[in-house]
């Protein structure tokens, strides 16, 4: 089970996402939370999160109007606090989204592009569980068996393999878009690891142990 020294996460409030099920799971690992687009709350964070579900062209222009942007960028950038984006918030990491369109944080690699596979009889938006190929291993997935293990997927958007650097694992949906990407201390995963049980649980669980020395899994 996960054990914690003082870890301290901030959900970022900016009109999206399923807050309560990310709320639940970090409850669940015994991680102290806060919903917030505060910069003070922010400043003081160990981790953030900007969580998925929502319009990506309206989800930046709430960003970037909340009084909480500066810092947030500033952590991320600057102090290199971990942070995660959940679908929508992987997407507006990148560097554009078609979705409003919008150009958007630029923390990761690739753009947000509406689905379009090849084989018409997938059905866009994308709605189910899929496991995953990983590209390349990451401490992200440590002890997820991704051969088995699926992972929940709903959204309409993804980032290509082929428009980013720093796919970790991918989902081939009549072509291969980036399930998770990792850029140093920036992650961002399409799927709702909320959403996907033991295996989003253990997500989580080895997100809270980036950027600490003296943090364990039993």
């Amino acid at each position: 089970m996960f054990v914690r020294d003082s870890r301290l996460v901030s959900v970022f409030d900016y009109g999206s996402g399923n807050v309560g099920s990310i709320g639940r799971m970090l409850d669940q690992l015994q991680c102290p939370w806060l919903l917030s687009s505060e910069g003070s709350v922010i400043a003081n964070c160990t981790h953030l999160i900007l969580p998925g579900v929502g319009h990506g062209g309206q989800a930046m222009k709430r960003l970037r109007s909340s009084p909480g942007f500066t810092t947030l960028l500033n952590s991320v950038c600057v102090r290199k606090t971990p942070v995660l984006g959940i679908c929508l918030g992987m997407q507006i990491m990148t560097r554009y989204t078609e979705e409003g369109p919008s150009d958007c944080l630029n923390l990761l690699s690739g753009e947000a592009v509406e689905l379009a596979p090849s084989d018409l009889r997938l059905k866009v938006p994308n709605i189910g569980w899929h496991t995953l190929k990983v590209i390349r291993p990451d401490p992200i997935l440590s002890g997820i068996d991704t051969e088995t293990a699926p992972f929940y997927f709903c959204h309409r958007y993804a980032i290509y393999s082929k428009g980013t650097s720093d796919t970790i694992a991918e989902l081939d949906y009549g072509a291969s878009f980036a399930a998770i990407i990792r850029k140093d201390n920036v992650i961002g995963v399409q799927f709702h690891p909320e959403k996907s049980h033991d295996s989003g649980l253990r997500l989580f669980e080895n997100f809270l142990q980036m950027g600490s020395s003296n943090m364990k899994v039993d």
